[in-house]
């Protein structure tokens, strides 16, 4: 309102009341008007098969619209100005035409503007949900590979208490306890849970002690663990599969003593997990399934959005996985 009054004042040389009633005048009723639109902008949707309607519809609107903006602001002008100011009405009659144009512009401009920020409103909805949905969809794959550790590992251990029944009562009740306590920890812990290392250690030694029923000082198990990581956090029942994996291979066909050594260090903010076994030189080795490796791999995935966390090799007599698990 203030820019047409400029206008009217020192291009037409319009004295500043005529000027200023004009510029209010035409300024309420554009508002009005134009928030009113919205209506028309909100139930005429872009759509690629019907482009010609939509634009039929809103040129018809809005020069109806005009029509009556136009006519009735010159009523109203004549109406106050016809005693007070009568060379106005003059000078108001002649430069209608560019009122007009003027008015058809401030149209656009608003149309444009509605369709605008429908259109980013409608963006912010789709990427909200479209991130909605790819949180429910890593959900459901974190709590389908959580499936696939928990059924393995208590398929193995039903199986050990079975045939511990009849040559051991005493160490199948053992392990049977030590079975229900690892399962209340892992059962407690959602699939985007994350623990603090010590804890998830803690888990770890329930179910060595469970396989160590089974294999007794054959299997050794070794810790070096730095002070500075014992507070960092894990995803929970991360080691598990990876320890499975271990004394599966390298336990199960050595004759001899089998070590696993878990080392942590922090570089950063990166906790550095390395899980190491030894295993036997000419020995045939049944090949897996890769469900556990797999697993971690996938879920470290999920979790962090990063690919290469985890990542797994043979050096001499041992095999060594490797896990960098940021610390956010």
């Amino acid at each position: 309102m203030v820019l047409y009054t400029i206008s009217l004042m020192y291009i037409h040389d319009q004295k500043l009341l005529t000027s200023i009633v004009e510029s209010v005048l035409y300024g309420l009723v554009y508002s009005a008007v134009g928030y009113s639109y919205w209506f028309v902008v909100r139930y005429n949707q872009p759509n690629k098969k019907d482009y010609f309607r939509l634009i039929i519809t809103h040129s018809v609107s809005v020069f109806i619209l005009m029509f009556f903006i136009i006519g009735g602001i010159s009523l109203l002008l004549n109406l106050i100005f016809t005693i007070l100011e009568p060379e106005y009405i003059s000078f108001y009659n002649s430069t209608r035409s560019w009122r007009i144009i003027i008015g058809l512009s401030i149209f656009i401009v608003i149309i444009l503007f509605y369709y605008l920020s429908m259109y980013y409103s409608q963006m912010e909805t789709a990427k909200s949900r479209e991130m909605k949905l790819e949180g429910l969809v890593t959900e459901a794959e974190l709590e389908a590979l959580k499936s696939q550790i928990n059924p393995h590992f208590i398929f193995n251990s039903l199986n050990s208490i079975n045939t511990l029944i009849h040559i051991s009562p005493d160490k199948a009740s053992e392990m049977l306890v030590k079975l229900s306590q690892f399962l209340r920890f892992s059962l407690s812990k959602d699939s985007k849970d994350k623990n603090k290392l010590t804890d998830e250690l803690e888990n770890i030694q329930r179910y060595l002690d469970i396989e160590k029923v089974r294999f007794g000082d054959k299997l050794v198990l070794e810790y070096d663990i730095s002070e500075d990581c014992k507070q960092c956090t894990i995803p929970s029942l991360l080691l598990q599969p990876l320890l499975e994996n271990s004394i599966k291979f390298g336990v199960y066909e050595n004759m001899n003593e089998s070590v696993v050594k878990i080392k942590t260090v922090k570089n950063e903010n990166l906790l550095n997990i390395t899980i190491t076994n030894n295993f036997e030189e000419g020995v045939t080795y049944k090949k897996g399934s890769g469900i556990g490796l797999k697993n971690v791999d996938d879920r470290l995935r999920l979790l962090y959005r990063q690919a290469g966390l985890m990542k797994t090799k043979k050096q001499g007599l041992q095999f060594i996985v490797e896990l960098n698990i940021p610390q956010l």
